[in-house]
């Protein structure tokens, strides 16, 4: 059951995560990076954001970033095969 605050708590946890990932958490970056990426609840979707996160992440060894970030390389350098 979720109640009014729901979506304003998930803005609220988002901004932590925000937080925590300019702090250098890299668990934070990562999850900052998906929730941009992926958009959702008042969060509007951007790549540039995520990308910057991913590459953030990706750097200090977290491994799903350094896949993402892969992945968008690949798809810089072939277009045809994105999604």
């Amino acid at each position: 059951m979720k109640g009014s605050g729901w979506i304003k708590n998930i803005r609220e946890a988002f901004n932590w995560y925000l937080k925590a990932a300019g702090h250098g958490h890299v668990e934070a970056q990562f999850i900052v990076a998906s929730i941009y990426d992926e958009g959702g609840t008042g969060i509007e979707p951007n790549n540039e954001e995520a990308y910057k996160w991913y590459l953030k992440a990706a750097s200090q060894g977290h491994p799903k970033a350094q896949v993402e970030n892969l992945v968008r390389q690949v798809e810089q350098c072939h277009p045809e095969n994105a999604d």
